[in-house]
């Protein structure tokens, strides 16, 4: 039985140990992950704005970070409360900001219209670029799901034995496998699948952590999912 297994094989609470400082959190609607060692504490995306959500991140052994894998409101609802909370620093990329916006929501996501309401935040490090932060942690930027999405990296080293992707949504986890996000939901498909074929292996990872996924998947898992988009 895989390390995997036998994580996800128990009954699961809503934060779970995945592996080294690597935490998950259920936000319901998909997940939040948690890295927490001695040098930082970054949390990736902070889920709808919903209360249960919102007593959840308000266990956390601080946040030094914030990182946004970009501007969908499932993934960025809770981020002023994490923000004043914890005096944690916001990073995303700038161009997504539109999400964040109350005058624009409903242009936005009208199928979503309980997720409208939460509280706008502002940005603390706009990232445009591939950007290191402590701890052995990249973020990346990597277009397609929307022009704003990035990946996050913590790499092998010191507080971890293998190196660990957070996704965000740029595959997703269906009951068929893994796919696409659908193209209604992305602002340009064609640019994430682009991205994905070309871009996404070149990157030095083992694991990939996606937020729309039941549980850890390995780089041959995403080798042979890469492979079958180009057949």
């Amino acid at each position: 039985m895989s390390i995997f297994s036998r994580v996800f094989g128990r009954r699961r609470g809503y934060i779970e140990h995945i592996l080294d400082d690597v935490y998950r959190i259920n936000l319901q609607v998909n997940y939040a992950y948690y890295i927490s060692n001695d040098e930082v504490k970054i949390l990736i995306d902070t889920g709808i704005r919903e209360p249960h959500n919102v007593k959840r991140l308000s266990n956390l052994k601080g946040v030094d970070y914030v990182v946004l894998t970009h501007g969908h409101i499932d993934h960025i609802g809770n981020t002023r409360f994490v923000k004043e909370s914890y005096g944690a620093k916001v990073i995303m990329h700038p161009i997504d900001y539109h999400y964040v916006k109350a005058r624009e929501r409903r242009d936005i996501m009208k199928s979503a219209r309980y997720f409208y309401e939460f509280d706008e935040f502002n940005i603390d490090i706009p990232i445009k670029e591939s950007l290191e932060l402590p701890g052995d942690v990249s973020v990346i930027p990597f277009p397609g799901h929307t022009r704003g999405s990035v990946l996050v990296l913590a790499k092998a080293g010191r507080h971890r034995k293998k190196s660990i992707l957070f996704g965000g949504d740029i595959i997703v986890e269906e009951k068929i496998g893994l796919t696409l996000p659908y193209p209604k939901f992305s602002e340009e498909p064609d640019v994430l699948y682009k991205n994905i074929v070309e871009n996404l292996l070149k990157i030095d990872f083992d694991v990939v952590l996606l937020s729309h996924a039941s549980r850890p998947y390995s780089r041959k898992e995403i080798e042979d999912f890469v492979r079958a988009l180009v057949r």
